[in-house]
């Protein structure tokens, strides 16, 4: 099996994509590099990936040193069209973090960005933080791979996002709206299972189980809500997507 431990030569064989965009603005991550089998470019403030790999390759963002000592967890959202498995290994470019934890996440396949946070605080001691540190992502480690990842927020805090900064990441079709008695859901693929009808003051008015209405849309029926503004989400235990609706 692969070592997958970088060196400064491995690290220079590679292809070097640099983006000088807002994404990186923060100047968290100083280049990212790859080899042929990983396409990448940033659009709209979002990181897409097109892959087609070999079982150990991957694709590696170069650090900011200072920022890591003080911010070891490394926040980010993905969407994926297919399902897979994350894995973020931290090196100096000799060691590497998963030497002594392999830090990974499953990653259901969705049109909609899910929060993840990789948590690095128990080994940060163990890398030589003196320069540059670089942070190696695996899809589907030990396994070939084809296919698209998508990431966004991408950003080093000393805790992990929590699930609640989720909301809003993106919408559903629901319409008509302004509605009457009734409005249709269109329910994006990604395991929703939840549908709340929220008032002006954020009390849940409705609550519903949409279980088995991936890729299909759902009448709600809204004749036991009075005229008003309120709040229609969809969650799915990690991802919640919201949208204002009009009952006249």
């Amino acid at each position: 099996m692969k070592t997958n431990i970088y060196t400064s030569a491995t690290l220079t064989a590679l292809l070097v994509i640099f983006f000088q965009t807002n994404v990186f603005a923060s100047g968290k991550i100083k280049e990212v590099y790859a080899n042929q089998n990983f396409q990448i470019e940033e659009r709209n403030e979002i990181i897409h990936v097109a892959i087609d790999k070999n079982p150990w390759e991957s694709f590696t963002f170069a650090l900011d040193n200072f920022e890591i000592i003080n911010n070891p967890i490394v926040n980010l959202q993905i969407s994926t069209n297919k399902a897979i498995t994350l894995r973020a290994d931290l090196t100096d470019g000799n060691f590497m973090s998963s030497e002594i934890q392999i830090v990974s996440h499953q990653v259901a396949a969705s049109q909609s960005f899910t929060q993840l946070s990789f948590d690095f605080s128990g080994i940060i001691s163990s890398i030589d933080l003196s320069d540059v540190v670089y942070l190696v992502f695996y899809v589907n480690p030990g396994s070939e791979f084809t296919g698209e990842i998508a990431i966004q927020n991408f950003n080093l805090t000393a805790e992990a996002e929590q699930q609640s900064m989720l909301s809003q990441i993106s919408g559903f079709k629901m319409y008509p709206s302004p509605a009457t008695s009734f409005t249709n859901i269109e329910i994006p693929e990604g395991g929703f299972n939840r549908l709340q009808v929220m008032d002006m003051s954020g009390k849940i008015v409705s609550n519903y189980d949409i279980s088995g209405y991936d890729g299909m849309s759902y009448r709600l029926e809204l004749g036991h809500l009075n005229p008003s503004y309120y709040t229609v989400q969809i969650s799915n235990g990690d991802v919640r997507l919201s949208e204002k609706l009009i009952i006249n």
